[in-house]
């Protein structure tokens, strides 16, 4: 699965990287995230997302989907877990069905996971993942809108689109064996465009890279 990323990069390295502009509608006075070497999903943070709608912009969105025919959003995340979706099963759920054919991108620096260091995982460790070129990367995924409680205004949110992990992933979340589907730079628009998801299935070609959280916290801390 995947529950923690990486962003490290500004929203204006972004915006150069897709070759979009920023864009927030003023009824829902949230700002835009700031680079966060951790984001917990749990938390339903704010990130930046790119829509198949609007190609050309980056806007936020909260991370966990809501469906649109939720009533209240408070009881709907306490019954559901919607961080991830299966790629496998997606377009059964009733939380995700009406949304499979609303793609976007989720631009991060690295996702987090947990290997399991015993059997019930007891003990784990946190391992940092990346591409080996250290770039901006865009994780698939799908969105919705609901209704703020307080303003009435709409309100974005997305969840991840997960798959079957690759090698690297495999020994890392050795438990679910479980991964995002990150897109190469060349499958971007297509997935934007609502292409078959059985054609991201597969994430073998891939090319990460995986270290301990801990060593790389290090290696920030003697950078100064």
């Amino acid at each position: 699965m995947c529950y923690y990323v990486g962003i490290e990069d500004d929203i204006e390295a972004i915006q150069m990287r897709y070759g979009v502009t920023y864009y927030q509608p003023q009824y829902w006075d949230i700002k835009p995230p700031s680079p966060s070497k951790f984001v917990n999903g749990f938390s339903h943070p704010g990130m930046l997302m790119i829509t198949g709608k609007r190609p050309d912009l980056v806007t936020v969105a909260e991370w966990g989907l809501v469906p649109d025919w939720a009533k209240d959003v408070v009881a709907f995340r306490k019954q559901a877990n919607t961080l991830n979706a299966m790629v496998e099963t997606i377009d059964e759920k009733p939380s995700y069905k009406n949304s499979v054919q609303n793609r976007c991108l989720v631009p991060v620096n690295s996702i987090f996971e947990y290997k399991w260091l015993d059997q019930k995982g007891k003990e784990k460790l946190l391992h940092r993942i990346q591409l080996k070129d250290n770039k901006i990367f865009s994780l698939a995924g799908i969105y919705s809108k609901f209704q703020d409680p307080v303003t009435g205004a709409p309100v974005g949110s997305f969840s991840l689109v997960t798959t079957a992990a690759n090698t690297l992933m495999a020994e890392i979340h050795n438990s679910k064996k479980r991964m995002p589907v990150i897109l190469h730079p060349d499958e971007e628009a297509l997935w934007l465009a609502g292409e078959n998801m059985e054609n991201f299935k597969d994430r073998t070609e891939i090319d990460l890279i995986a270290e301990p959280t801990e060593n790389y916290l290090r290696r920030l801390k003697e950078a100064g």
